[in-house]
């Protein structure tokens, strides 16, 4: 439980520490973001066996970029394998102008490994659960294109 608090408190500081200051997306409608696997922080909390298992725990942070390269922000995650096959994610995307609250169930690419490189599924579809500022009752899905540990965000989403 240290452990969790501890690395809490590491991506808190991260986040302090590097808030955006490009030009960020403005408006809710579909558009791409990029992670920067460059500017990441990643732990593994690994319960129960070593290895991958139910119940291991892997959160992060990433800086975001639009599809120009300038960065707009960052997405921090939790991601709960269910199973060796299976993991439920939940992001937080912040833009300048709002947040967008994402959920995914995925199968990994692999296991989760101290490497910390990304297990996520090219093809992975998830759902905005809403938003905040610009994005309040934001909702759509998205789907993710990996290579290596980077990943676009193709954001299908819309508000009321």
């Amino acid at each position: 439980m240290n452990r969790l608090i501890g690395t809490a408190g590491l991506c808190a500081s991260a986040l302090f520490f590097t808030m955006p200051d490009a030009r960020a997306i403005e408006t809710c409608e579909p558009f791409r973001l990029v992670s920067n696997p460059d500017k990441r922080l990643v732990e593994l909390i690994d319960h129960g066996e070593p290895g991958a298992s139910h119940g291991d725990i892997r959160i992060g942070y990433t800086t975001m970029h639009d599809e120009t390269g300038s960065e707009v922000g960052y997405i921090r995650w939790t991601v709960h394998a269910l199973g060796r096959n299976e993991n439920l994610g939940n992001a937080v995307i912040v833009l300048e102008n709002g947040q967008i609250h994402l959920q995914y169930l995925f199968e990994p690419a692999r296991p989760h490994d101290e490497s910390h490189s990304t297990v996520l599924t090219h093809g992975t579809e998830g759902i905005v659960l809403g938003g905040t500022g610009t994005f309040a009752h934001a909702d759509g899905v998205f789907v993710l294109s990996v290579d290596g540990d980077s990943a676009t965000f193709d954001m299908r989403l819309h508000c009321d």
